[in-house]
């Protein structure tokens, strides 16, 4: 509950520092981010996932920028071949202008959970010695770095950990192929819809093959045929942020479990992948988003539902 209502904070800070505005105001708000991820760093061992998903953002918004038909940075050379170092100078250069908050607020994320795990790592040397300690005892939960494929297929735990698992990278497809799209460097085949396709998607396997199915995409290596309008998530530092922030507690629990035990707690009682799906959902097919909206919603209530039950009967809620 703590850890979900400082993220709710978080990416209301994540939003409004890049906007474009005093250098005092960001300023402060980048130094909120860092405190936040610092106190987020000290209640929960969450630092890989921090780390993880700040640098992702960063390669992310410096993959667009890459791929973007408007750079122009290195046409100011006189016609000459640019070097190596004045083209990484003119990419970089184009990069601060379209995203000037992006490195610091990168920074303050990875500094301030360092921060704050090193003050809760520095208390676990003291009294057991061993920095790493939290990391380090989820050995005693059976959890071993491993390569487990089934788990694709099967979560051994409730449905909606397996949800957990595919929901994120499945926001995370539609929001880069909407980018390549916007780009012109793919054009995407629309998402079957219909009761039957959202009945399939119960279980996520079936959908994705079901959408897949005698079904591809046209690529354009050289970009330049954009079919539709740039995406208003394609500049955004929170939601790139969110989207990896969830699936790097997928990635975490499928390479280090034998079942996806508790996944869906990490993903659906944090606000993260909710940010990530706003962003999507007014873009997605009117038929679409009148079977999302209310399939959401009642499975919401029927899962909340049944932990009130288990949280009588003293069971477990992961």
């Amino acid at each position: 509950m703590i850890l979900s209502f400082l993220g709710v904070w978080l990416l209301l800070l994540l939003q409004t520092s890049s906007s474009r505005s005093s250098y005092l105001s960001v300023g402060l708000k980048i130094a909120g981010v860092g405190f936040l991820a610092a106190i987020m760093g000290l209640v929960r061992p969450i630092m890989p996932q921090m780390i993880g998903a700040s640098l992702a953002t960063l390669i992310t918004l410096g993959w667009i920028t890459w791929l973007n038909p408007n750079d122009r940075s290195w046409e100011n050379l006189e016609g000459r071949v640019p070097s190596i170092w004045q083209w990484i100078y003119g990419r970089f250069r184009y990069f601060q202008d379209q995203y000037p908050y992006a490195l610091p607020v990168s920074c303050a994320l990875i500094l301030g959970t360092i921060l704050g795990y090193s003050l809760y790592g520095g208390f676990c040397w003291q009294t057991t010695g061993d920095f790493f300690g939290p990391f380090s005892q989820q050995s005693l939960w059976n959890k071993r770095l491993g390569f487990r494929p089934w788990l694709f297929l099967t979560s051994r735990s409730p449905l909606v950990d397996l949800w957990g698992l595919y929901l994120p990278p499945l926001l995370w497809l539609t929001a880069l192929g909407q980018v390549g799209q916007a780009l012109g460097y793919i054009s995407l085949v629309p998402v079957r819809g219909g009761l039957g396709s959202w009945l399939l998607a119960l279980y996520p396997p079936l959908w994705g093959l079901a959408q897949t199915w005698k079904r591809s995409m046209t690529v354009y290596w050289q970009g330049g045929n954009p079919s539709s309008p740039f995406p208003p998530w394609g500049n955004q530092y929170d939601f790139w942020f969110a989207t990896y922030f969830a699936m790097s507690h997928g990635a975490i629990v499928w390479l280090t479990q034998d079942r996806l035990v508790s996944l869906g707690r990490y993903i659906f009682a944090q606000p993260f992948i909710f940010l990530a799906l706003g962003y999507v959902y007014p873009h997605l097919n009117p038929q679409h988003q009148r079977f999302l909206w209310p399939t959401l919603l009642g499975l919401s209530m029927l899962y909340l539902i049944q932990q009130w039950i288990r949280y009588g009967n003293h069971q477990w809620l992961g």
